[in-house]
């Protein structure tokens, strides 16, 4: 026995929603958001993306600390010292307990030669954090 055809409003209807599925799966199709890569923080492309996140006002407090967190990370794995103690200082000027910005503050003043800020950061990150591993390496 052959099936009706679909009325063409309903076949209309259906490519209409296809569509909207595939536009939707879009960003995971041609690439991570900027949020994405900007918490990567492990390349050019990631310090591009926090960078736009932080121009573009949207992030405010604890969200614009992570940013220049991560942005910082991305400096400091890229060896980028002055920039990475830069958007470090940023995030904990944002969230003044921030123990991993403190931490990685620490480590890109140590490689600028300012030990004595390094290690004042260090103390810091003892207190805030007594029990991570980093703590005692």
């Amino acid at each position: 026995m052959k099936r009706p055809a679909l009325p063409i409003p309903v076949v209309g209807c259906l490519h209409a929603m296809i569509a909207f599925v595939a536009l939707l799966a879009i960003p995971s199709i041609c690439g991570a958001t900027d949020a994405d890569n900007c918490a990567k923080a492990n390349s050019e492309a990631a310090i591009a993306a926090c960078t736009r996140i932080a121009d573009s006002g949207k992030e405010k407090g604890s969200g614009l600390a992570r940013v220049y967190y991560n942005r910082g990370t991305g400096y400091l794995n890229l060896g980028r010292h002055k920039e990475a103690a830069a958007d470090f200082d940023r995030a904990i000027e944002l969230r003044k307990d921030y123990a991993y910005a403190i931490y990685n503050r620490g480590l890109s003043l140590r490689h600028l030669g300012d030990y004595d800020r390094s290690a004042a950061d260090f103390t810091v990150y003892l207190r805030l954090s007594p029990k991570e591993p980093e703590t005692y390496l």
